[in-house]
């Protein structure tokens, strides 16, 4: 499943063209705008993969369209970070009161674990139907986490997250590795939406 998902990127007829404006995306984040779109391409990448189709083109795609996608995907993960943010907020003003400090402190730390584990079946609900309302219906979310296939996949995914960031420090050492780190994130990127695709098997 993971050798797949590493070739997924480059089985589109234009593999390259792809990988170059994906590239150009990346570069373009300091930007802020760029990086919405590169979130509504995730939502595209899962979605073909779950359909078996190959990586999305961008010649094929709608740029506004991307950013709409990307935006109110942003806007769910930006919600659930404010919610933690909020149980740390409590932690901190609670703490100098022993039980109640200790007790947000510890729902603090299973939700922001849960949080983490969860990150991919909220990515999930909301890119079936690009709704946000599916991305919040938490009972749906964590049902859906209680299953092998998606323990799989999180392994995987953090797996595939480790073997990036390797390659990312390692190409630090020169300043072509350094000039390819914006096309490995795109790739990366692309890998990730593969692999979360796989969730609706």
């Amino acid at each position: 499943m993971i050798a797949e998902a590493f070739r997924y990127p480059l089985e589109s007829e234009d593999s390259i063209k792809t990988l170059l404006i994906g590239t150009l995306l990346v570069l373009g984040t300091v930007l802020i705008l760029p990086l919405f779109v590169l979130l509504g391409y995730l939502v595209r990448t899962m979605q073909a993969a779950a359909h078996g189709k190959p990586t999305p083109r961008f010649t094929d795609l709608n740029y506004t369209d991307l950013f709409r996608d990307g935006l109110k995907l942003a806007a769910v993960l930006f919600g659930y970070w404010l919610g933690i943010l909020a149980l740390l907020l409590l932690t901190g003003l609670t703490a100098e009161i022993s039980f109640i400090g200790t007790l947000f402190s510890l729902i603090t730390t299973v939700t922001y674990l849960s949080y983490l584990y969860a990150f991919p079946s909220i990515i999930y609900h909301y890119s079936r139907n690009n709704d946000i309302r599916d991305a919040y219906n938490l009972k749906q979310i964590l049902r859906f986490t209680w299953n092998r296939t998606y323990l799989t996949i999180f392994l995987l995914l953090a797996a595939t997250l480790l073997i990036f960031t390797t390659l990312q420090v390692a190409l630090f050492i020169t300043l072509i590795g350094i000039g390819l780190i914006p096309t490995l994130l795109f790739y990366e990127l692309t890998v990730y939406g593969r692999l979360l695709g796989e969730l609706v098997g």
